[in-house]
């Protein structure tokens, strides 16, 4: 017994120093490090994507009259990538920061406004005003569809269905 201790004194004794002397000396982050998630809000167009992939459910997203908020409670945040590789804009990107220590809960929340669209029918939420912009921007390059002839950006699903509806009912009827 004594012996096995001795060979494992020798073998420590032998390895010298394993330990880092953090944080005098801190090490290179290897590429690939998933540390404390950025958000860029002006690239961010508040759609809530990273909200639906997060397992952790740290994304919350709030609708209040005309504006969505979406509060990052970085506290709960398992720092496993997935808002990172759902946002459309790449708005979200895991840093290489991993010294998250603080005294106050608040300085790991990030908090983004947006205003919001609601359908010109019925008032129901259609999406941030940033979304729509965006898709009002690229909708005539990438689909040949005149900015005029989209307006139906301002609807809702249910509005947007009916008005289609309506829209081929009158192609069918016959002229009287």
């Amino acid at each position: 017994m004594i012996i096995g201790k001795l060979k494992e004194a020798i073998i420590c004794l032998r390895a010298g120093r394993v330990t880092l002397r953090y944080p005098f000396e801190p090490s290179t982050v290897p590429d690939g490090f998933r540390g404390q998630p950025q958000l860029d809000i002006d690239k961010c167009t508040g759609c809530g994507a990273c909200s639906m992939a997060c397992p952790t459910r740290c994304i919350e997203i709030t609708d209040e009259a005309d504006q969505r908020t979406m509060l990052y409670c970085l506290d709960r945040c398992s720092y496993c990538a997935q808002c990172e590789q759902i946002c459309p804009e790449e708005a979200i990107v895991l840093a290489s920061e991993f010294e998250l220590a603080t005294d106050s809960v608040d300085d790991l929340r990030i908090t983004a406004r947006f205003d919001l669209v609601r359908c010109e029918e019925c008032g129901e939420v259609v999406g941030t005003r940033r979304e729509i912009e965006k898709l009002a921007a690229e909708m005539p390059e990438k689909t040949g569809i005149s900015v005029d002839q989209i307006s139906w950006l301002q609807l809702c699903a249910e509005c947007k269905r009916k008005r289609s509806l309506e829209t081929a009912r009158d192609l069918q009827a016959p002229e009287q």
